[in-house]
């Protein structure tokens, strides 16, 4: 099979909410002053990846995904800061995102039409995705956490 009749595999909100919080926990565990880039953070993200998907074609899909949403998060924090979106702290104690945000920034990173975009989603854009997610705020299943 080809890649151009391969099915995309699924990437649900549940996976990508379970990598962030355990590639944090692998950028956190072994973070030095001198490493904070995001090269850094894809090539951990990509060991992490390597160890939980044989599949390489599975893996290369849910790796790069993750990455466009952390690079667009990343990238856009201060945008979000207001509202109950995202509150922008410092590089030192971090930041806090909404669960509405997170889903909405997965759902345009999870879409059959990412690849036909001809730029990133906006922050009006992103908003407005986030608006019927905001209703879905609730705990996590037991032994998740709480996003925002």
């Amino acid at each position: 099979m080809t890649l151009e009749t391969r099915v995309e595999p699924t990437y649900t909100f549940e996976e990508f909410n379970e990598h962030t919080d355990k590639v944090t926990a692998l950028l956190a565990a072994d973070r030095t002053p001198d490493e904070g880039s995001f090269g850094r953070s894809v090539m951990r993200a990509s060991e992490y990846f390597k160890s939980q998907y044989p599949d390489g074609y599975e893996r290369t899909y849910k790796h790069g995904r993750f990455c466009l949403m952390m690079h667009y998060i990343s990238h856009h924090l201060k945008d979000f800061d207001r509202g109950d979106y995202a509150v922008y702290g410092s590089e030192k104690v971090g930041s806090l995102v909404s669960y509405h945000l997170l889903r909405a920034i997965h759902h345009v990173y999870t879409s059959d039409d990412l690849l036909k975009r001809e730029s990133e989603p906006t922050q009006e854009e992103i908003i407005a995705i986030a608006e019927p997610f905001r209703g879905l705020d609730h705990e996590p299943a037991p032994g998740k956490r709480n996003p925002k």
